[in-house]
């Protein structure tokens, strides 16, 4: 079996670019917020398990070169893209490595990081349990896991049509040519029906027209896809001396998302944090999680809260944006900021007026929390106001956004890397990947849509950068 998830990654390499979520700084600070010591992202030392072409674990080497990194992959088509990768951009602080996870031995406890991107549910049991034990085996007394995996209820109904779509597929000679046909054919018939099954069946042929290829054929239609339930997952974990954590995406955590009415009942039941997590995958219907992971059985609940004397330690990266466009400081009216999901701020007083528009006036970088409070001050003086500004209620008032995916919260370690560029230069490694046609990743580990102008400035073949290309790679304000 794992001969022939190998060769099919060999033949169709699985090309996603960067994750956000595995970026250290994120969620190193997740758990530093809960109360565990992570090491900051600009010293540290990372191992990524099944890290295919490598294009999620280079640019971080690139980006924190004091720290090192490995990353390991059973194809040696994607290792050796990802080798030719570091040496055109001369990254000297990764080493990627071709082997099957079943005889890796990585060195015991010397990783701050361990990442498992998109490997756990689509894996064999056996290598399943090998994963979580390189996991154990790997992490340093105060490292974080990440690993992802798919989970019911979400996967019951997707895991019927990926059944029966693989079985159509099996019978043609070219399944990639077939699946182009057969997907719009089938959500074509759905169409015409009104049923709730058909139009979650509609959906979700939808959501699988619009994956690239490769995605498609190794998420939901490889040989291996094997959702499990949260319980299970955490049970297994903890088999290997592994202590649930929270999610990368911690604003899914909370009951709170759910109504009232639904709150009241699921607290009726007495549950644990735990089985309130499965309930909430039950009522929310998820698909996929990605869980952190510590070896420490002292690890925080998520429920335990987070510790706003944290945010001092961290960059923030603002979600809002002003309402009225302009911030006007001088103006009495409150400052209306528009989030994600419709979330609506609203600001009064002067002194956190001036902090959020700090934070706006940084977009897209992320800066450090100190480095906006003073930048708040000398906006506070610059209008004539008084330069007096408490920090603690800011630092609550973000986290409660980060709660809420309203703000994203990064450990700075130094600093240093969260400066922008004196120049906007693209870096070697975001040439590279232009010049070759892959996924461009910009200063934040965002995978950036460019256009095909703004591609070969990147790749250092033009020499008029728009300004809009430039905001998005996270070469300037």
């Amino acid at each position: 079996m794992p001969e022939v998830i190998s060769s099919s990654f060999d033949a169709l390499p699985y090309r996603h670019g960067a994750i956000p979520a595995t970026h250290p700084a994120r969620f190193g600070a997740i758990a530093r917020l809960l109360g565990h010591g992570a090491v900051p992202p600009d010293h540290c030392r990372v191992l990524e398990l099944g890290c295919g072409e490598g294009f999620n674990l280079l640019p971080l080497a690139e980006r924190f070169p004091a720290s090192q990194f490995v990353g390991v992959d059973f194809s040696a088509v994607q290792i050796g893209v990802g080798e030719e990768a570091c040496r055109a951009a001369q990254i000297g602080n990764a080493r990627l490595v071709c082997a099957d996870l079943r005889k890796f031995e990585p060195e015991a406890a010397a990783f701050d990081y361990v990442i498992a991107h998109g490997v756990y549910s689509w894996v064999s049991d056996e290598v399943k349990d090998r994963l979580l034990k390189l996991c154990a085996h790997a992490l340093a007394p105060k490292g974080v896991a990440y690993v992802s995996y798919n989970v019911h209820p979400g996967w019951g109904l997707l895991g019927s049509l990926r059944a029966i779509v693989r079985a159509e597929l099996a019978r043609v000679p070219d399944p990639q040519a077939h699946v182009r046909q057969l997907l719009p054919a089938l959500q074509r018939a759905f169409a015409g029906q009104e049923t709730p099954y058909a139009r979650l069946m509609s959906e979700a042929l939808a959501s699988m027209q619009a994956k690239p290829e490769a995605l498609l054929f190794h998420d939901e239609l490889e040989v291996v896809n094997d959702p499990v339930t949260f319980l299970d997952f955490t049970t297994h974990a903890a088999a290997h001396g592994l202590h649930y954590l929270a999610e990368a995406d911690f604003a899914a955590l909370p009951l709170d998302h759910l109504p009232p009415a639904a709150q009241t009942e699921i607290a009726g039941l007495g549950v644990d944090f735990f089985r309130g997590q499965q309930l909430l995958d039950l009522l929310g219907n998820r698909q996929f999680r990605a869980s952190l992971l510590t070896r420490s059985a002292a690890s925080p609940s998520p429920a335990s809260g987070l510790d706003a004397a944290v945010i001092a330690e961290c960059a923030v990266g603002l979600h809002l944006r002003a309402v009225e466009g302009r911030i006007d400081l001088t103006d009495a009216a409150p400052l209306r900021l528009l989030g994600r999901h419709n979330f609506l701020l609203s600001i009064e007083k002067p002194a956190q007026r001036a902090f959020f528009a700090a934070l706006c006036e940084a977009f897209p970088h992320r800066i450090a929390f100190a480095q906006a409070v003073t930048r708040a001050i000398e906006l506070l003086q610059q209008h004539g106001l008084p330069p007096e500004l408490d920090s603690a209620p800011l630092a609550v008032g973000l986290v409660k956004l980060f709660a809420i995916d309203q703000c994203d919260l990064l450990l700075a370690g130094d600093g240093h890397w969260l400066r922008p560029p004196a120049a906007p230069v693209a870096t070697p490694l975001m040439r590279h990947q232009a010049r070759t046609g892959l996924h461009v990743t910009n200063r934040w580990h965002e995978v950036v849509e460019l256009t095909d102008e703004d591609r070969r400035w990147v790749a250092g073949e033009a020499h008029s950068p728009r300004e809009a290309a430039l905001v998005r790679s996270g070469l300037a304000v």
